[in-house]
């Protein structure tokens, strides 16, 4: 693979060179960045960033230089499924480069790119994941723990850029996947809208309710209710699927699917900013002491 190896470096070296869309060096979390964060990812110039595509690689672009504006080392992870390129966007974050234990979180970027024609601007699945690990970033970027944060390829490739991230990244302290977060369309009404589902590890995850916003939330550590639904996203169909197979504890935050997912109609304009940041500002401030 050393000739894509090659185009991926240069291409990463010309998005570095431009100035970073986005505000990722300030920590607050805000509703108006994480809007623009995701109004960038499902916006046609994106064109609903299939892999392989001009529209991914302006997502991937994107990701590399809001990660180099925390001043975080960033590289490209290539890789080849069906013909097509992928690309995982790695930064690393070593607040104590003595300790080897890290934290390892994850969104994946890509989408579905178009059908019969017609662009998925996926501004919830997953613009808002990526937005929220963007902004995670930016919050730890000063930590003295350390952490590794990717943005993940081929998720709608049979989640092969997850799986060869974990072939590169096998023995992580714990895996945090942010996958889709920004809606409150949640199917069942009990859920509306201030809410947040933490998947796996739930005694553990329950610390995040001594946090002093836990208030402006309600926690759910299931699926909707549904141990099948909550079986099935936990451990076969979201990224962190191969960190669970190799005994890794890993930890899915969500807002789970809604009747607009993987739709045309999936757009920025459907996401409850408010509410989202109150869901970005917990993850932060659970990340930054766990």
């Amino acid at each position: 693979m050393p000739r894509i190896k090659t185009i991926a470096i240069l291409f990463l070296s010309i998005a570095l060179m431009l100035p970073p869309a986005g505000m990722a060096a300030q920590i607050s979390v805000s509703p108006e960045r994480l809007k623009s964060r995701v109004e960038f990812l499902s916006d046609t110039l994106c064109d609903g960033r299939g892999m392989g595509t001009r529209g991914n690689f302006e997502a991937m672009a994107y990701v590399a230089r809001n990660f180099c504006a925390c001043g975080m080392e960033v590289e490209l992870q290539p890789f080849v499924v069906d013909g097509r390129v992928g690309h995982n966007v790695i930064a690393r974050h070593f607040g104590n480069p003595a300790f080897p234990a890290y934290t390892l979180v994850t969104a994946y970027y890509d989408g579905m790119g178009r059908i019969g024609g017609r662009m998925l601007p996926g501004a919830d699945a997953n613009a808002s994941g990526v937005a929220a690990l963007l902004e995670a970033a930016g919050y730890l970027k000063d930590s003295p723990r350390n952490y590794i944060f990717v943005a993940l390829d081929g998720h709608n490739a049979n989640m092969s850029g997850a799986m060869y991230c974990q072939q590169k990244f096998r023995s992580p302290q714990r895996v945090v996947n942010l996958d889709i977060l920004g809606s409150t369309l949640a199917p069942v009404t009990p859920l509306r809208p201030n809410y947040l589902i933490v998947l796996g590890g739930a005694q553990y995850a329950r610390s995040l309710e001594s946090e002093d916003i836990f208030n402006e939330l309600v926690l759910y550590y299931d699926y909707y209710g549904s141990q099948r639904f909550t079986e099935l996203f936990y451990r076969r169909i979201s990224d962190q699927k191969y960190w669970l197979d190799n005994g890794v504890s890993c930890f899915m935050f969500t807002s789970g699917i809604t009747d607009n997912t993987n739709k045309y109609y999936d757009d920025a304009w459907s996401l409850d900013y408010d509410i989202f940041a109150k869901r970005v500002n917990l993850i932060c401030r659970w990340l930054a002491k766990h």
